[in-house]
């Protein structure tokens, strides 16, 4: 699975990498992007509200993870225990949780915890006001209330991946199909036949998406008749999230390197961010943070404080 590989240990040279990008600025946050984004590339960081981030720190003792909240300068632990985070949303942390890792929610505010479906999610988001999620082993899909009441089977889809809402929209990937979007009904429409996406996003009306042969970054426009998809970057790509008009994205130079870049899907400009590539790319109140195995958290373009300038995790 795709977003467990952002658990592995992916070894990254570092090198030298030359960029005049001023540090970008806190505007205003695209929630659907966020919630979207954040299974594909591990769960590790979530956008909160207003300033505050959730993240997860391993404890070495009790051989678990804590969800801990960032506001300003003050770190807290939520909950220990903690796997996945799928979404944020009205003060509550939608996760995996416990031994068997069960879709759960934990109030960031009182502790409370309501477990919403005794087994794990693959995928979860927020989308009109219910959960549509996949389960193992055949990634069907389900939608629920809030509150874990109400849980029904969405049409008879199987393989289902990659859920994003774009211009309130549900999209989805079913593997060896292609992109499809979501009726009010539950019935499909498919907007782009492929067997081998592996990553997408829905943006202007166009997908762009790393494909299974190479892993290379596309464009493909969604509304053009005889579209054909467009290469953008060429290089191995092993992670992709987007923050308003940008693609950010960690991919292998030609001395097979790993460094972290950003495609300007209106200007066609791609900027060098970071002289390193770790291991998971998660967009936060629209600032970049980078994911390293055994080690920590880093936010790599603003002086974000977690302890020092990182999350330390135990080794």
């Amino acid at each position: 699975m795709r977003y467990l590989l952002a658990l592995m240990l992916i070894l990254s040279l570092l090198v030298g990498c030359v960029s005049n990008r001023k540090p970008a600025e806190v505007l205003n946050v695209n929630e659907e992007v966020t919630q979207c984004g954040n299974m594909i590339n591990g769960g590790r960081v979530l956008q909160g509200s207003n300033d505050k981030y959730y993240y997860q720190i391993y404890d070495q003792q009790s051989n678990t993870l804590i969800l801990m909240e960032y506001s300003g300068e003050d770190t807290k632990p939520i909950i220990n225990g903690t796997g996945f985070c799928y979404f944020f949303l009205d003060g509550w942390v939608y996760c995996a949780y416990g031994p068997k890792l069960a879709f759960t929610r934990v109030n960031v505010t009182t502790g409370e915890e309501d477990l919403l479906l005794d087994e794990t999610c693959l995928e979860a988001i927020a989308y009109n006001g219910k959960v549509y999620f996949t389960t193992t082993p055949d990634s069907k899909l389900y939608s629920m209330d809030l509150d874990g009441e109400n849980i029904n089977q969405v049409g008879n889809y199987s393989l289902v991946s990659n859920l994003m809402v774009s211009d309130g929209k549900l999209y989805c990937y079913m593997l060896n199909e292609g992109i499809y979007s979501f009726n009010t009904d539950g019935s499909l429409d498919l907007e782009f036949s492929s067997d081998g996406i592996q990553i997408f996003y829905i943006l202007n009306d166009a997908a762009y998406y790393l494909h299974s042969d190479g892993r290379q970054l596309y464009m493909y426009p969604l509304r053009l008749e005889n579209a054909k998809p467009i290469l953008i970057d060429d290089r191995y790509i092993y992670d992709l999230n987007v923050r308003n008009n940008e693609l950010i994205y960690i991919a292998l130079t030609a001395e097979s390197q790993a460094k972290t870049f950003s495609y300007n899907i209106e200007s066609g400009e791609i900027l060098c961010l970071s002289n390193h590539g770790y291991d998971g790319i998660f967009i936060a109140n629209n600032m970049i943070f980078e994911y390293v195995s055994n080690h920590g958290i880093y936010c790599i373009e603003k002086d974000v404080s977690f302890s020092g300038s990182e999350v330390t995790m135990e080794k």
